[in-house]
């Protein structure tokens, strides 16, 4: 009874140690021989049963001083028995102790290199790939060494409008392009560029006489200025009861953009699907509307916090009517009009937001007059002096009367490595 006990731990020892593959880590690619010969049976074969050179590899995570060398053993005998290839080792700071778990392993001390070697071993006894981050942390070498001058930096601007004709000489005080106010934001100049200004464009939102609702008691007006904050709730709607808004101004004008508050402030755990329709038309009369565009508003990530813009088929109305049909409550910060012409979602293609592109919209009918010529943008970076003033005589007149400036520069974002430990 005794051997035949003995016998059986030999065999299982040696059915998991076969499975472990002790020693022979998978290479990192497929062999020349595989990665260069036709496709034939060969494939279909190896399709079926897939070496460990294909096999995904997964996270391993040392969690603050959550960390010890019989846990480390373990997490890589489960990793390797599961046919998993390999790990990558992270090290996050989430959260505090954990019960139980004393000694903490200050991170980058010699405990903690000495989990490093450990796990290495672990992985090459056990035929696994051993990958780590050449930092702790999401920014990989982000960390206190990273002088404001080389950390992560993007583009902030400011805009200036103005009318005057031509050959006239003006001086104006460019305002810094914001977020620049703390010394650390390190803010720097690139360019100042001059344009005349797009048939439309006054980078200002229209401003509604009147705004009505089926959802009354909410602070609509607020939200077509902008301003909301919060206060917008709107309850799940259906496509036979939905969420009406009546916008009428004080004159015809003509709509080019709308614009939403970001998809994750809808409903932040909804982002991904945030299940809203979206329905626009101008209203001819009480019985006749003329249908602009309708979708649905794309997904996002928890990261999208600018404002969706969506560009339309210009047209001109005193009254327009936006039907919004949402799966989940849902909040809005704001919902405004343009007169003046957006890049359709231009906060996500320009990489501003992490959020899906929009296909609809993307060549709307528009008066060409509504963009900016290329031809016509002058770098006019000379005449600005170091204290922000802008000395230029303008060369000719601008077909609406108005001349735009821009001041760009660049900034640090302000960003930093997370979850790493002190």
């Amino acid at each position: 009874m005794f051997k035949r006990h003995i016998i059986g731990i030999v065999v299982a020892t040696a059915l998991i140690c076969s499975e472990y593959t002790l020693g022979a880590q998978p290479s990192i690619v497929p062999s020349l021989v595989e990665l260069q010969r036709p496709f034939g049976e060969a494939d279909v074969e190896m399709f079926r049963k897939p070496t460990k050179s294909y096999r995904p590899e997964t996270w391993f995570h040392f969690i603050g001083g959550n960390v010890s060398k019989p846990g480390i053993t373990a997490d890589r005998e489960a990793i390797a028995a599961a046919g998993i290839a390999g790990v990558q080792l992270f090290h996050g700071q989430f959260g505090g102790p954990w019960p139980g778990v004393d000694p903490q392993i200050p991170c980058l001390s010699k405990d903690w290199d000495d989990a490093v070697r450990h796990t290495a071993k672990e992985c090459k006894r056990l035929g696994l790939r051993f990958t780590m981050q050449n930092c702790p942390g999401w920014a990989m070498s982000g960390g206190p060494w990273i002088e404001p001058s080389d950390a992560m930096r993007h583009l902030a601007w400011s805009r200036t409008d103005f009318r005057h004709g031509k050959d006239v000489t003006i001086q104006l005080d460019l305002p810094k392009p914001q977020p620049s106010g703390e010394v650390w934001r390190d803010y720097r100049d690139i360019a100042v560029l001059a344009f005349p200004t797009p048939i439309g464009d006054s980078n200002m939102p229209l401003k509604p006489k009147s705004v009505a609702s089926n959802r009354d008691g909410l602070p609509w007006e607020q939200c077509f200025d902008g301003n909301a904050k919060g206060k917008l709730k709107l309850p799940p709607t259906s496509e036979s009861n939905p969420c009406r808004i009546d916008v009428v101004f004080a004159e015809p004008v003509t709509v080019r953009t709308v614009e939403f508050s970001s998809i994750n402030g809808f409903l932040h755990p909804r982002c991904y699907v945030p299940g809203v329709n979206v329905n626009f038309e101008a209203v001819i009369s009480d019985d006749n509307t003329e249908p602009v565009f309708q979708l649905d508003l794309p997904q996002a990530s928890w990261q999208d916090d600018r404002p969706i813009s969506l560009a339309c088929d210009e047209i001109r109305s005193k009254h327009f009517r936006i039907t919004i049909v949402n799966k989940h409550e849902m909040t809005l910060n704001s919902l405004r009009l343009f007169s003046g012409a957006r890049k359709n979602n231009w906060e996500s293609e320009a990489g501003w937001t992490l959020r899906s592109i929009v296909r609809e919209g993307e060549h709307p009918k528009q008066n060409p007059a509504c963009f900016i010529d290329s031809k016509n943008i002058l770098d006019i970076s000379n005449k600005m002096n170091v204290d922000g003033k802008l000395d230029w005589t303008v060369p000719s007149d601008s077909p609406s009367g108005t001349w735009t400036v821009l001041r760009i520069g660049h900034v640090n974002t302000g960003m930093r490595n997370g979850p790493a430990p002190p």
